[in-house]
């Protein structure tokens, strides 16, 4: 490959279209280290251009006849590549003659010129583009509707949004385990995910982890059949016994999970 026939091509090709693209792609391919000297098949550099087998052999010669392509080649050589000589000739500058041209007239203004250039690495007008992945991230996250058991994974983890597309798959997928079962309450989501980390200290704290142990911190229900007059019925303590309440018996429920999960260890 040749940086100097390819820049002499941008620079120098009169041609435009299917034939500057072929011209654009001997340059490429032209060996620097053997006299600007390559070897391509009519089909293949008709691939490389994007342009017809027919097209292609119309251009070379063309090149030939213009002094761009010298061809080594017999013309007995048939059914094998051609070897060409990539040639450089000496003629007007083609790419820029027309801003250079403008900015000698004197009707010309440096901001007309500058309106034929790339704009500039770090410029103003490239810097909106920079950020607007970011600004659309924001956007979806304000407009999502509002979903108690996201909320509820969200409050828990303490963590806006998920950060990769696989994570927030695996998400939705724990959502949607939840909501199959009624859950639309983001204080139990949090209440369990607190009670999932002190029983299995260590482990990952994700969604999907919850959710695998979901039953095992749900609120005990002791059924009690009423009497028979089908009147409120209370559970009295005897005499000396102070009541339990809810959060003493949740805590023993933790310590008892605790202390099974570490019987469970200790005996793999």
């Amino acid at each position: 490959m040749s940086s100097d026939a390819r820049g002499y091509v941008w620079t120098h090709s009169p041609y435009t279209g299917a034939a500057f693209a072929i011209h654009l792609a001997l340059g490429d391919v032209a060996n620097d280290l053997h006299e600007h000297r390559l070897w391509m098949s009519a089909g293949r550099l008709a691939k490389k251009a994007r342009t017809t087998r027919q097209t292609t052999a119309a251009t070379l010669a063309k090149l030939c006849q213009d002094g761009f392509l010298e061809r080594i080649s017999p013309e007995s050589h048939q059914g094998r590549p051609v070897e060409y000589r990539f040639l450089m000739p000496d003629v007007p500058v083609a790419y820029d003659s027309e801003v250079k041209a403008r900015v000698g007239s004197r009707d010309t203004s440096p901001s007309d010129v500058s309106a034929d250039l790339p704009p500039r690495v770090g410029s103003r007008d490239t810097e909106p583009k920079k950020n607007q992945s970011l600004e659309q991230k924001e956007r979806a996250t304000k407009e999502r509707k509002a979903d108690p058991v996201w909320d509820g994974f969200v409050a828990w983890l303490g963590r806006a949004e998920p950060e990769t597309r696989d994570e927030r798959g695996k998400w939705n997928v724990a959502a949607k385990q939840l909501r199959d079962i009624g859950v639309d309450d983001p204080d139990e989501i949090v209440r369990r995910g607190r009670m999932y980390e002190r029983t299995y200290q260590g482990a990952a704290r994700t969604p999907n982890a919850l959710v695998s142990r979901w039953g095992e911190f749900g609120r005990r229900v002791e059924r009690v059949s009423p009497p028979s007059d089908q009147s409120t019925f209370e559970r009295t303590p005897p005499p000396g016994e102070q009541p339990i309440t809810p959060e003493e018996s949740e805590e023993a429920r933790v310590r008892v999970l605790t202390q099974a999960n570490a019987r469970r260890r200790g005996q793999s």
